[in-house]
């Protein structure tokens, strides 16, 4: 029993084999049948190697950037340098032009010794023993005092004009000496593309 259930499987193979021959080869099918299978498998090498393919694709159109910015100094001023340039490419935070900045210093110097000057009043009045309604007064100019400051010390931050964004700078429409107005920064989010900087 054992050996007639491999003869089985082995003449089941032969035809598997000769089913692939007519396939591939077609009129060849009558020799590889009756041809003897000791014959019928044959081995060939041959040698792989590797190769670098390389393909081009053409086209036009407009491509427009996945995010872009439009910037203007939020500050009016004198501009007193220009580090931009069209095609560079740049990080978020660096600096692309600055302004004049030494009316804005002084005026953050100026916020600075309001805020000093308030908070001994307050300091004073308090030590005196001076009426809640003065002592409330002191505090409020305080505080005005210090918001002061604070927008004091913006402006001046905003005398420099740093990217918001990585990308690459598109076009830049400032020199140096040009007298420039405080706007505003606006973006735009759609399309595709690498990310773009505009001055």
């Amino acid at each position: 029993m054992l050996s007639r259930f491999r003869l089985r499987l082995t003449r089941r193979r032969v035809i598997i084999i000769v089913a692939a021959v007519v396939v591939a080869t077609g009129g060849g099918v009558a020799w590889a049948a009756t041809r003897p299978a000791a014959d019928a498998t044959t081995t060939s090498f041959a040698t792989a190697t590797t190769a670098t393919l390389k393909q081009t694709v053409s086209s036009s159109g407009t491509i427009q950037p996945a995010q872009q910015q439009n910037l203007n100094f939020a500050v009016s001023g004198q501009v007193t340098g220009v580090t931009a340039t069209v095609g560079q490419q740049v990080t978020a935070g660096q600096a692309l032009a600055t302004v004049n900045s030494a009316a804005l210093a002084a005026n953050v110097a100026e916020a600075q010794a309001t805020v000093s000057t308030d908070q001994a009043r307050l300091s004073s009045d308090q030590t005196a023993g001076a009426s809640s309604a003065q002592i409330a007064a002191d505090q409020a100019a305080v505080t005005a005092a210090q918001n002061s400051l604070t927008n004091a010390q913006n402006a001046l931050g905003e005398a420099t004009l740093t990217s918001p964004i990585d990308g690459t700078v598109a076009s830049v429409n400032l020199t140096v000496g040009q007298q420039v107005s405080g706007g505003s920064t606006s973006s735009n989010g759609s399309g595709s593309g690498e990310r773009t900087n505009y001055l």
